[in-house]
């Protein structure tokens, strides 16, 4: 009889702005590939698996190692949307960020909390 295999735990992480914007899926000092970590609403996640989408050269690489919450929430992929608070957001803009909000949870896996 086969044993399965015991889940790996999960410790989430405490990530500011400044160690989020590490983890874009480039290259870091030492020459290997960060993963892809993006935040939304205040969650981070681990987008490695979708390097199509967020790696060096992708359509969504705007979003790897920054928060994007205000950027999916109104449909922006302008540099100057990342990183940006969702207070000025309206009703159906909070509306259509719950919904990404969503997607990252059932796509991606949670790997820490953005804490500034």
């Amino acid at each position: 009889m086969i044993e399965p295999q015991p889940k790996k735990e999960i410790v989430l992480k405490d990530f500011t702005r400044a160690e989020l914007a590490k983890f874009n899926g480039c290259p870091g000092p030492d020459g290997v590939e960060t993963p892809i970590y993006i935040a939304v609403r205040g969650d981070v996640y681990d987008a490695s698996s979708a390097k199509h989408l967020y790696g060096p050269g992708a359509g969504y690489n705007i979003f790897a190692g920054h928060d994007a919450s205000y950027a999916l929430g109104t449909f922006s992929l302008e540099p100057e949307n990342v990183d940006k608070p969702i207070d000025n957001l309206t009703a159906s803009e909070l509306d259509q960020l719950m919904e990404w909000k969503q997607t990252y949870d059932t796509k991606y896996i949670l790997v820490g909390r953005l804490v500034d």
